[in-house]
């Protein structure tokens, strides 16, 4: 009993207090305060100002929310009940997640809240319908397709749009047919059956398309086999993503055997390189390495597996590199530093300078205060950001049934980000891409014995038919 006057002595001294304009948590409780009192006008004038106070303060939801809410029960109070209604439904507005407790308001309050649940989900489905007929008119073909399984299908008369949602959704498969994109094809025909199932047209193209793809990945299988059987591991890969980019359920499966050759292969250089580590065979790990980055058809694949090789990035150095070591340390012999210029050596002429010519296995140039020249099959193990290369739509249709490789020169500084490259080979309308996608490229930093270094490197970047995408 002494609790509940002491609380009204409280709400009474703060409904006495004047307006405070930039006290938002004060000014509700006087509103609330003023609510309790009966003072319904005095409450809602208050609120107006919170409101006010509130427009440029949009991470204060909950106070927004309150506010709306207790102009509602002030303006019920005045029997102003659609006032009250359309406050609720700002309310609700707001934040559609917010419930009122039956325990805690009166009936007419939850009624009303009710009216104005149901008044915001007409408001939302007539904007969904005029969005969905905006859609149809303009033949934005996304827009139909997401409608399918949404929640928002059931605010749109599908009856009445089927026939015309059908048709659009059947051309722009017919496009993607005569384009040869089997997969999207069928996936446009079978959106326009979703719509109307009667479509004759759209229901033939789709069984001719649904052939015509299961040729297509049977197709793409078989070459994706021939290439990693015969180690073209490039070619592999383009294979490989093309069957990852069809989305029927028989292309996941063939997805699912590709990768199962691909982990069981990978598995086996994993233990190979854990027998190796040990006895720190320099060159033998570096081939290793050099045939697990060649084999992964995506950077970010096997990394389960991948975690599991020992750490052996350091492997003892041998006598002769030690005192080489150790003679570059004094000062008075200290080599001077120069670049190094990777040159690709001809057929029938030894490689200019000291620059090993590429040969099978990776190769690593001696340790010195200049940059160390790797096969990029070493290089390419450090690779932890790599961005795909944005082909520009006039150059695409030079890639739809094969690839072309672009050779990038490459230098990587001690922190592992790219500081120059320039292309050889390839295409014009190519090479501007690709060396804007490997510039932002980012490695891993490589050192050896004196510590971090930098890195030369020349990568052959595949474009095929994917990059398109």
């Amino acid at each position: 009993m002494v609790g509940t006057v002491l609380s009204l002595l409280i709400l009474i001294q703060s409904a006495s207090q004047p307006v405070v304009k930039d006290d938002i948590s004060e000014n509700l409780a006087r509103a609330q305060a003023l609510y309790f009192e009966a003072r319904f006008s005095d409450s809602v004038q208050v609120l107006t100002q919170v409101i006010e106070n509130l427009q440029s303060k949009p991470e204060r939801l909950a106070d927004r929310v309150n506010a709306r809410l207790q102009l509602a029960l002030a303006n019920i109070g005045l029997n102003e009940n659609e006032t009250a209604k359309a406050y609720l439904v700002e309310m609700y507005t707001l934040d559609p997640n917010t419930a009122l407790d039956p325990q805690q308001f009166s009936p007419k309050v939850i009624s009303l809240a009710g009216e104005a649940k149901a008044a915001l989900a007409r408001i939302r489905c007539q904007a969904i319908g005029d969005d969905t007929r905006t859609n149809l008119k303009e033949g934005n073909t996304a827009a139909i397709r997401r409608l399918i399984g949404s929640p928002d299908a059931k605010c749109v008369d599908i009856a009445a749009i089927g026939s015309d949602a059908a048709d659009l959704l059947y051309k722009a498969g017919l496009d993607a047919y005569k384009n040869l994109d089997f997969s999207d094809a069928v996936q446009y025909f079978q959106a326009a059956l979703k719509f109307f199932p009667k479509h004759e047209l759209a229901s033939q193209y789709n069984d001719v398309a649904q052939g015509r793809l299961q040729v297509a990945e049977e197709r793409i299988l078989i070459e994706w086999q021939k290439a990693f059987d015969s180690h073209k591991l490039q070619d592999a890969a383009v294979a490989y993503r093309q069957i990852v980019a069809f989305n029927d359920t028989k292309s996941s499966q063939l997805a699912r055997q590709v990768l199962e050759q691909y982990r069981k292969t990978l598995t086996g250089l994993v233990e190979t390189w854990n027998q190796t580590c040990p006895g720190g065979d320099e060159a033998a790990l570096n081939e290793i390495r050099g045939e697990i980055s060649e084999l992964l058809p995506d950077p970010a694949f096997g990394a389960d597996i991948r975690s599991q090789m020992m750490p052996c990035d350091k492997p003892a150095m041998k006598p002769a590199l030690q005192a080489e070591v150790r003679q570059e340390a004094r000062p008075e012999t200290k080599p001077e530093i120069k670049p190094v210029v990777r040159v690709e050596p001809k057929a029938d002429k030894p490689a200019a300078r000291n620059v090993p010519a590429a040969t099978t296995s990776p190769v690593i140039s001696p340790v010195t205060k200049q940059c160390l020249a790797l096969d990029y099959r070493v290089a390419m193990t450090r690779l932890k950001t790599r961005v795909e290369p944005d082909i520009p739509r006039e150059a695409r249709a030079y890639i739809q049934n094969s690839s072309m490789t672009v050779r990038m020169r490459v230098r990587i500084d001690e922190n592992g980000n790219v500081i120059s490259s320039d292309t050889s080979g390839g295409n014009p309308l190519f090479n501007t891409a690709v060396k804007a996608a490997v510039d932002r490229w980012k490695f891993s930093s490589a050192m050896d014995a004196s510590g971090t270094r930098c890195v030369d490197t020349e990568i052959p970047i595949v474009v095929g038919p994917l990059s398109t995408r």
